[in-house]
């Protein structure tokens, strides 16, 4: 047991790998020109007024257009408004400059504190700088104000928090998550890594099973971090029922080819 507790302390947080921890980005000298402003001023207004989206103004755009939305809130500050800075918060977190992205997402909450949105940046970036009880509390305020795609991040930071008893009050919402026909394969996954990671955790191997239940073994086997948690679920439970999962997805790991194998 202590073997496979050593073991988890080592490859947990590229089990729950939601985010790259501890990378910051030194600050992009950016030269804007007289129209890179105004797109600037044009993209702030846009969000001010409900007209554009968060994603569509900080992901469409590309790297290029974020770091010129960056630079003009640096040398501008004092004409973004406060929901401006959230748009430049979600900026910064995607360029992985998450102390900046902590900071705005937290002054904008002092504010808009019933915004999910906001929540969830200062989620990631607390999460990203391993700052698990902070990542928690936010991800959990997403959680309650309806973000249900901050469940599973949640549980990656409750269980880095060693916070096994908010997962427990969960447990029944995820799995209804990962049945549900509007989760994509991919959160499918996160939901089943998440719940085994647990039921390793805190000894439940009731949870580790339902979890199992309705996924394949190619489908298992197809994330290396997914396979690497449900095989320590196997390795610590022994029982029947969770030793017969366990062994078809040995036998589907075996049927691959050699230099596909987990």
């Amino acid at each position: 047991m202590t073997k496979y507790r050593r073991s988890m302390s080592k490859g947990v947080v590229f089990a729950i790998g939601t985010f790259v921890a501890g990378m910051a980005l030194a600050e992009v000298a950016i030269s804007l020109s007289s129209h890179d402003v105004l797109l600037a001023k044009e993209s702030l207004q846009a969000f001010d007024e409900g007209k554009a989206g968060l994603e569509e103004l900080s992901e469409g755009t590309g790297r290029t257009g974020r770091q010129k939305l960056i630079a003009y809130y640096l040398t501008d500050t004092n004409t973004v408004s406060l929901k401006g800075k959230l748009l430049v918060s979600r900026c910064f977190a995607i360029d992985k400059r998450f102390p900046q992205a902590a900071l705005l997402a937290e002054e904008y909450l002092h504010v808009y504190s019933n915004d999910w949105r906001g929540w969830r940046i200062l989620g990631g970036a607390r999460f990203a700088s391993s700052n698990w009880n902070d990542a928690v509390r936010a991800y959990t305020n997403a959680v309650i104000l309806g973000d249900e795609a901050c469940y599973t991040p949640l549980v990656g930071a409750a269980i880095q928090a060693d916070r096994l008893d908010l997962i427990r009050d969960i447990v029944p919402h995820l799995l209804i998550l990962k049945e549900a026909q509007r989760t994509d394969e991919n959160t499918k996954l996160e939901i089943v890594m998440g719940l085994a990671l647990y039921a390793f955790k805190a000894d439940q191997e009731a949870v580790f099973v339902k979890a199992l239940e309705g996924m394949t073994a190619e489908k298992l086997l197809s994330r290396r971090d997914v396979a690497m948690a449900v095989r320590w679920g196997c390795e610590k439970f022994t029982t029947p029922e969770a030793q017969l999962i366990c062994k078809k997805l040995q036998e589907a790991n075996d049927s691959r080819p050699k230099a596909k194998k987990e």
